[in-house]
């Protein structure tokens, strides 16, 4: 069973509404109302504006988005290796060593920020669920209510008014987009927040015809203005979070000096040096073949550069 108000639950409770908005005119002597006609007409773009927003294709997109979140920045196994590859860094030393070490921590911290990043954007996503399972219950609340008060005209009880409660999207928006992103958890359903303090009691007034439907077309017309003013906050926090992500340039994506590069000219075993081994006799003839490397590659003086080169006058041997 959903936990919200499905669409097969709304249209049903339309219909019966109409239904009673007929009957209403039919007890009074088959009268023809403009109002009751122009409320039975608006109630297909009533349903369609609070049933567009499915709350399990945005449950399921959540889901999704929080897994991804998770492995970006909560990877035991990732932060593991990081902090393996630092310990076994640990008897390097230069300046190139000193840089590798600084991009482990780059990337950890670059973990956790990207963790951050989706998490707050995640929180729109918790904002536009909430909203589309209250609007949901704020809309079938009304047409309860004008259900109600069409059957009190029918029967012509006392005139008075039928109680429909709506919710207050743009203090929901504010409180959700408010939270810390680090409090999501995962299941949309778990984002703590007390509805109950966001609805606002609302009347149908009963007192004829009239004023059943122009009180059902007032509230529903209500309700669908604050769902789209809700919606409309949630793109502009959207839109800040994109901006944010596209001005920060995280430091990962700065490249690295030449002599870290060990087919740099700039290299040397000085800049990376392990002071815990003793590189005995052979440590300068590796530097002389990896400086010799080095220079063949510049050059591309090698029989394999050679056989390679389609564009120099050798051609292809």
């Amino acid at each position: 069973m959903a936990d919200w108000r499905t669409d097969d639950d709304i249209h049903h409770a339309t219909n019966t509404m109409q239904d009673w908005f007929r009957v209403m005119c039919e007890e009074e002597w088959d009268t023809r109302s403009e109002a009751v006609d122009a409320a039975i007409q608006q109630v297909p773009n009533h349903m369609n504006c609070v049933t567009a927003l499915d709350p399990a294709k945005i449950r399921d997109d959540y889901e999704r988005l929080f897994q991804a979140a998770v492995r970006i920045g909560d990877n035991d196994l990732a932060v593991a290796k990081i902090r393996i590859t630092g310990t076994h860094l640990a008897a390097w030393t230069g300046d190139a060593a000193d840089r590798f070490k600084e991009q482990l921590t780059v990337m950890e911290v670059f973990c956790d920020k990207q963790q951050t990043l989706v998490l707050e954007m995640l929180r729109g996503v918790a904002a536009v669920y909430t909203i589309a399972v209250l609007a949901r219950e704020s809309y079938f609340s009304i047409i309860e209510a004008g259900t109600a008060a069409a059957m009190n005209v029918c029967v012509q009880q006392k005139a008075k008014e039928t109680e429909a409660k709506i919710s207050l999207y743009a203090d929901v928006i504010k409180d959700i987009l408010g939270m810390d992103a680090k409090n999501l958890r995962s299941g949309v359903a778990n984002v703590v927040i007390d509805v109950g303090k966001y609805v606002a009691t609302t009347m149908i007034d009963d007192g004829g015809i009239d004023q059943v439907a122009n009180s059902y077309r007032h509230e529903a017309d209500r309700l669908c203005q604050s769902l789209g003013q809700a919606l409309d906050a949630i793109q502009g926090d959207f839109a800040k979070q994109h901006e944010k992500v596209d001005n920060e340039k995280p430091g990962l994506f700065v490249p690295l000096p030449a002599y870290c590069d060990v087919d740099s000219p700039d290299f040397s075993y000085e800049r990376f040096r392990d002071t815990a081994h003793d590189p005995g006799p052979i440590g300068p003839q590796v530097e002389a073949e990896r400086q010799k490397y080095v220079e063949e590659k510049r050059t591309n003086d090698t029989e394999i550069g050679r056989r390679l080169d389609h564009h120099g006058d050798k051609g292809v041997i």
